[in-house]
């Protein structure tokens, strides 16, 4: 850039008389006020951080495609849900976790396998969205979560999302309460017929209720015997990355409504019960 100022050497000395203040303009105009086109950009430290972490992600990503446990998923995934090429499906992930920094364990290996479930739905069926959310979530998750193709919903929705096409709720070691929103939105034979869920396992959480006034409030308990419920099982030890998987996917299993099992909760009373009175206990995740 050249430079506007012009330097001029010291010349011999003459009289000088200071000229009269030019008199205040008046105007109308208004003062002019400082805006941004776009937000000011980020420190380049922040923006190599988010960097190394889409990177991180791609890396446990691409790694988890030819991993014995993302075979198996598929394994489970393609025995169970019938799709049809023409069909339109979301894919919900909640839960995932905080995975742009920090030590971020389990939660960069479940935003991976979010963007494996997108691609695999994305070859098997007409994917509407793939969304993600969590309320941990930074604005650098959210770069990170779009970096690897997902969309982050812009509020947080506490699970309340009412299924108007064919959805697959993913949610790795989501709380109790998160699981029961999702459920009770889509209470009723045509809601639950609609959705699946991949997350920790109906039975298992059924298997720990002892009293049995918390059996009759839990809706675990209510819906395990019109689920068919399918275990991805412990991670197989070939895996470079098993304990990482074990650690992220633990008593993980999909859950599905048919509709003939549907058919016979509607008829046994299931949906005539009231949902107020369904009750999750102690929210804990099972680890």
């Amino acid at each position: 850039m050249t430079d506007d100022w012009t330097f001029v050497g010291r010349k011999q000395k003459k009289s000088f008389k200071p000229k009269p203040a030019p008199a205040p303009e008046t105007s109308t105009a208004k003062p002019l006020a400082f805006s941004y086109a776009q937000a000011p950009a980020k420190a380049k430290g922040a923006v190599d951080g988010v960097a190394r972490a889409i990177s991180r992600a791609t890396r446990i990503r691409d790694a988890m495609r030819n991993s014995a446990f993302y075979a198996r998923l598929k394994t489970v995934l393609d025995a169970n849900l019938a799709l049809d090429s023409g069909e339109v499906l979301q894919l919900v992930a909640y839960g995932v976790g905080s995975f742009a920094s920090g030590p971020c364990g389990n939660a960069v290996y479940q935003l991976a396998c979010t963007a494996l479930l997108c691609e695999y739905f994305k070859h098997r069926a007409r994917l509407s969205h793939a969304y993600i959310y969590d309320p941990v979530m930074t604005e650098d998750d959210n770069v990170v979560a779009e970096a690897v193709g997902l969309q982050v919903l812009p509020t947080n929705e506490r699970g309340q999302r009412r299924a108007t096409t064919r959805t697959l709720f993913f949610m790795p070691h989501c709380g109790k309460q998160l699981y029961q929103n999702v459920l009770l939105a889509n209470w009723g034979q045509d809601g639950l017929a609609k959705i699946a869920v991949l997350g920790n396992s109906f039975e298992a959480y059924d298997d720990r209720v002892v009293q049995a006034s918390a059996r009759q409030a839990s809706i675990f308990s209510a819906l395990v015997p019109y689920t068919t419920e399918v275990s991805l099982g412990s991670c197989e030890k070939s895996d470079l990355d098993h304990f990482q998987y074990d650690a992220a996917f633990n008593d993980t299993s999909l859950h599905i409504f048919s509709i003939d099992r549907l058919e016979t909760a509607d008829a046994d009373g299931l949906f005539l019960r009231d949902v107020k009175a369904f009750d999750v206990g102690t929210d804990e995740d099972l680890m």
